[in-house]
């Protein structure tokens, strides 16, 4: 497990290189209390992708599409009212995590049991107002 402690948000240039390691997942699950960070962590991401859209929190409408080439997308998720595997599956969740495009998934513990490829597990922990310890496993 790699650790990050965000004092300033240059830290995070890091951060980001190792989440978008070429040689990992594209499947990304966040982790962390609410107001942790997590979308302005994926926001951060998105910008490095290049992605030229506003980057929201898709909390009402569980999912966010974002395209960053014309062969590949991002997918945003945020599980956080999901109660039960069959809502995900309704919403045909396996179809994004198995398309080959970048799935980023907030409040990810209801949707572990259904990924059985590999993927990055991100952990945020607030420290502070203005400090965060991020762990990428």
């Amino acid at each position: 497990m790699l650790n990050f402690e965000i004092n300033r948000f240059d830290d995070y240039n890091e951060v980001i290189e190792n989440i978008l390691d070429k040689n990992s997942s594209k499947i990304i699950l966040f982790n962390g209390e609410l107001g942790s960070g997590k979308t302005t962590l994926i926001q951060l991401i998105c910008k490095k992708l290049k992605i030229k859209e506003k980057v929201l929190s898709p909390t009402f409408n569980l999912i966010n599409e974002y395209k960053i080439n014309k062969n590949l997308k991002v997918y945003h998720f945020d599980l956080y009212r999901i109660k039960s595997v069959q809502e995900l599956i309704e919403i045909d969740f396996i179809d994004y995590i198995y398309s080959g495009n970048y799935c980023f998934v907030e409040w990810p513990k209801i949707c572990e049991d259904l990924i059985d490829i590999n993927f990055k597990e991100i952990f945020i922990d607030i420290i502070s107002e203005d400090k965060r310890l991020i762990k990428i496993n």
